[in-house]
Parts: structure tokens; C-alpha cells; sequence
């Protein structure tokens, strides 16, 4: 994320700016056989891939949305500390050796990070209910089966950012598209879920930017 505010900064100064998906320069890299990698190494294959893809130029969406990925994004990373100390704390709970000093500081930890994580995902919903126009995206996701409020605002803070997709892309972007792999009589791989975006015509779905 460190290129972020050097690339709006450019975007601003009306230079065209160009993101590029790190997982398309590394497989780059790999097809012109660099097998280095260091700063200037990168900086070459970098220019490189610039002068021999088309360029796309990158409008960076408003600040606010920035922020608001921040929000969820924080509530991600506590979300995963709250699930660590629980299992820290059911495991030492299995045996009758744990301090009850120890057990008593996970559990605070726990409800800390938890007050934490509500406090976040209550400033994340009430920018959302402050904004007419992402008020229909939060309620389309909290409307399908396993969405509530928390998952709805996480999925949204991470797809406004991004440029308009159809909503195959967005799967893709999900890592939830099936990818199927075979060749010829002697590969007959099960299908397989894929991170890789795809590109669609299906009917395009965004998030207000």
C-alpha cells in the first residue's frame, strides 16, 4: 500500500498513472526468464512491461472510500487476533495446568479486540447509512444467506475501491470462480477455485465511487 499515496499525488498532478496487478508483472517476469530480483532488476522489468503492455490509466477513487477500507480492513486484521487467542484460549482451558492469570488475560484480550471490532464496524455502517447511494450496496449483500451487517461492510470496503466490474469479475476477484483445468487424455484435474480475475460480459456491477 505505500505506492497508494504516491500514485494519487501523480493522478492529481494530472500525470497518467497506471496500477498494475502485482500477480500480472510476476508471472511477466517469469515469461521473459528474470530470474533476479532486486530493485533495480524490478525497475527494468517494471519499464519493460510498460513498454510492452497497453497502458490503462488509473483514476483513484474518492478519499472517503480509502478510509472506509481502512475501517474494514482494520476489522479483518483484529478479527483474525480475536479468532488466534480463542484458540489459544481453548486450547490452554484442555488441560488443568494453565494459570488462571493467563486465562483471565486472554479472555480480556478477546473482549477487548471485540469491543474494538464493534465499535469499528458501527463506524463503518453508519458512513454508509450517511451516504444515499451506498445504502442499496450494503443492503444487497446482508440480503443473501451468511451476510450480516460486519460481512456486508468488509466485502463492500474492499470492492469500492476498485474500477467497475461485471459480476463474474467480482467472483473472480473473490477467488470464488471455478477454474477447470485439462489437456489432451492424460490431465483430468478436478475443477478448482481460482484467485485469478477473468474477464466477463456479464451485466456490470459497481459500487458508487
Amino acid at each position: 500500500m505505500y505506492f497508494l499515496d504516491l500514485a494519487c499525488e501523480l493522478a492529481a498532478a494530472g500525470i497518467a498513472v497506471m496500477v498494475v496487478n502485482p500477480k500480472a508483472t510476476h508471472h511477466f517476469a517469469e515469461a521473459i526468464l528474470q530470474r533476479r530480483k532486486n530493485d533495480p532488476v524490478d525497475a527494468a522489468m517494471l519499464r519493460e512491461y510498460g513498454r510492452r503492455m497497453d497502458f490503462v490509466s488509473w483514476q483513484p477513487p474518492r478519499h472517503e472510500l480509502f478510509g472506509f477500507r481502512a475501517l474494514t480492513r482494520e476489522v479483518q486484521a483484529l478479527s483474525k487476533t480475536v479468532a488466534a487467542a480463542r484458540n489459544r484460549l481453548h486450547a490452554i482451558t484442555a488441560t488443568q495446568l494453565a494459570p488462571a492469570a493467563l486465562i483471565g488475560a486472554l479472555e480480556r484480550q478477546i473482549a477487548h479486540n471485540q469491543a474494538l471490532i464493534d465499535e469499528l464496524v458501527a463506524a463503518a455502517l453508519a458512513q454508509t447509512e450517511a451516504t444515499p447511494s451506498w445504502r442499496g450496496c450494503w443492503r444487497a449483500p446482508t440480503a443473501l444467506p451468511g451476510f450480516a451487517a460486519k460481512a456486508a461492510v468488509l466485502v463492500i470496503g474492499e470492492l469500492s475501491v476498485l474500477p467497475p466490474m461485471t459480476a463474474r469479475q467480482w467472483v473472480a476477484q473473490a477467488g470464488l470462480d471455478v477454474r477447470e483445468e485439462t489437456s489432451g487424455t492424460s490431465l483430468a484435474r478436478r475443477p478448482r477455485l481460482s484467485s485469478g480475475a477473468i474477464s466477463g460480459c456479464a451485466r456490470p456491477c459497481s459500487i458508487p465511487r
